[in-house]
């Protein structure tokens, strides 16, 4: 099981619990798994297919989080 499918478990089993708290905002795991499908169809819209190579350059943020999961657990799995 990689991290994704732990979210996504998470995510129906209890979907309002907080995934992610950065400054003053929290992202759920339903939120969180939403947004990772939704960056990982939009990666796959753009061309990526499994086995391409995908940078995240990002700082320690909310959207580090949810482009890992979109491309390394969830479009790669």
């Amino acid at each position: 099981m990689n991290m994704a499918h732990h979210v996504e478990r998470i995510s129906r089993n209890v979907p309002q619990s907080v995934a992610i708290r950065f400054e003053r905002q929290s992202y759920t795991y339903q939120k969180l798994n939403q947004l990772a499908n939704k960056m990982a169809n939009a990666l796959h819209g753009l061309g990526v297919d499994q086995g391409d190579y995908v940078d995240i350059l990002l700082p320690n943020i909310p959207q580090f989080v949810i482009g890992y999961h979109a491309w390394c657990a969830k479009a790669r799995c």
